[in-house]
């Protein structure tokens, strides 16, 4: 999915908006949670090292969950 992406500070919150976007047309829970897996590795990376916001982590997932 995102594997050759670099991940930083500054594109973190981008690169799970579009991941997110994905989420919400995926025909499939099998996509679906796909795609959640991967914006939980994403972000979980190195300890949270590139978490800015972290209330924004927890609610972008709590959402997501609720889909």
């Amino acid at each position: 999915m995102c594997d050759d992406v670099q991940v930083s500070k500054k594109n973190l919150m981008e690169i799970v908006k579009k991941l997110m976007l994905h989420m919400d047309k995926a025909e499939g829970s099998h996509y679906r949670d796909e795609l959640l897996s991967k914006i939980i590795e994403i972000c979980s990376q190195s300890n949270y090292q590139y978490i800015t916001n972290f209330e924004w982590y927890v609610k972008t997932t709590y959402w997501q969950l609720l889909l």
